[in-house]
């Protein structure tokens, strides 16, 4: 079951391949707290259908930075920066960042 805190907020236009393999490292690590992302994620994707976009999901969790050292920096400001702002949904019981919410759909997606 999910719940919105705020409206959904769009996802930016796709562009370009990802880095899969220091992407995902990244990712894992991001949600390394979360019992069962992948479950989180088919529950997040069952209630926000419209975010079952791979590709979309990707470029918006900044696949282009995933080689950078300050990526997963960057994924803790931004999970921060969701929480500031009231960016949160609830799945499964879970409170969690939007970020994080589509983290978990991209790592259920496969």
């Amino acid at each position: 079951m999910i719940g919105a805190a705020l409206p959904e907020a769009p996802l930016p236009a796709a562009h370009g391949a990802p880095e899969p393999a220091p992407f995902r490292a990244a990712l894992a690590a991001f949600l390394g707290d979360l019992r069962d992302p992948v479950r989180l994620g088919q529950s997040y994707l069952a209630g926000a259908p419209g975010e079952a976009d791979r590709t979309a999901l990707t470029h918006g969790l900044g696949a282009a930075r995933a080689r950078r050292p300050s990526f997963t920096a960057w994924l803790e400001r931004r999970r921060r920066q969701d929480f500031a702002c009231g960016a949160v949904v609830v799945v499964d019981g879970w409170v969690l960042a939007r970020i994080e919410a589509r983290a978990c759909a991209l790592m259920a997606l496969g």
